[in-house]
């Protein structure tokens, strides 16, 4: 609930030692808390996604090769203009959000479209938000030199977006989150999707049988159809990550007009006041749905 959010924010940031956008920090750590009463250990399924290609973003850029060839750019821009004006969800992964980014990003290179559907602030925003980021490397350039520089030994796509997600997504945040929060209350997760022999099972397997067709994670679920229920056999992913989007809007209200008072703003000696309270604004106006960007912010102040 916004109360625990609220509750454990700074003991949880306290244990993070640094800022995380990542909004599935408070939960796991509220699951390693209750945990710790009785395990000192637990399984873990993280990485399986990265592994077996279970990312929405995986089928966008699967969907994202027939989308072009069957559309012409003219079709496709009138799709993204009227995509444009979908009314704000503010539910994860809902349709408006989707079909936004998917008809934004479709028109981008592979490692482009990849990062364009996983960021939080564009270039644009976030240099609005941080005048002093100057010259800064663009971080789209870390995606795409990644993805150009392991074209020779992994020349097929899935793989090198497989390997993007693994190097920036799974080591430097989810292995990140997961170690210091479960760790904060003495509770030890393991990874056993990332068993070392099991990766390199995988990574030789065709992408096409990872994920086959429009059925992600294909492999991993027919090795496991005879051994888990139907209901979680069939069912879509489910992540940990809060519905601050809607917190945002109520639940969280003052506590974040606190946090983002213009005195803690420009103290941070980094954001422009008025670019955050655009953005806050935006959001609960319906302009944009905006709350990982707004996550990302409190985590820093």
């Amino acid at each position: 609930s916004p109360d625990n959010v609220m509750e454990t924010f700074t003991r949880h940031m306290a244990y993070m030692d640094e800022p995380s956008g990542d909004g599935a920090a408070i939960p796991t750590w509220l699951l390693a808390e209750h945990a710790a009463n009785d395990v000192s250990v637990l399984l873990s399924g993280e990485g399986g996604d990265e592994v077996f290609n279970a990312y929405e973003t995986h089928m966008a850029w699967k969907v994202r090769k027939l989308y072009r060839r069957l559309l012409p750019k003219p079709l496709r821009s009138m799709v993204r203009g009227l995509a444009g004006r979908l009314p704000s969800n503010y539910e994860k992964l809902s349709l408006d959000f989707l079909a936004k980014r998917f008809t934004e990003g479709v028109e981008l290179s592979t490692p482009d479209a990849h990062f364009f559907w996983r960021h939080s602030m564009n270039e644009d925003e976030k240099r609005r938000m941080m005048p002093s980021l100057g010259d800064t490397r663009p971080t789209e350039r870390w995606f795409s030199d990644l993805y150009a520089a392991s074209e020779a030994k992994i020349p097929d796509e899935l793989n090198r977006i497989s390997l993007i997600d693994i190097k920036y997504f799974f080591i430097g945040d989810l292995m990140v989150k997961n170690d210091r929060m479960m760790m904060a209350h003495s509770v030890e997760a393991r990874f056993p999707w990332m068993d070392r022999h099991l990766v390199e099972y995988a990574s030789r397997v065709p992408s096409s049988m990872r994920m086959k067709g429009f059925t992600r994670r294909y492999l991993q679920k027919e090795a496991m159809k005879d051994l888990v229920p139907r209901e979680i056999y069939a069912r879509s992913n489910m992540g940990l990550e809060m519905p601050h989007s809607l917190w945002f809007l109520g639940g969280m209200t003052s506590w974040v007009d606190d946090v983002f008072a213009k005195k803690n703003v420009e103290r941070s000696g980094f954001l422009e006041h008025a670019a955050v309270e655009r953005m806050l604004g935006e959001h609960r106006a319906g302009v944009k749905d905006h709350g990982r960007s707004l996550w990302c912010l409190v985590n820093f102040l």
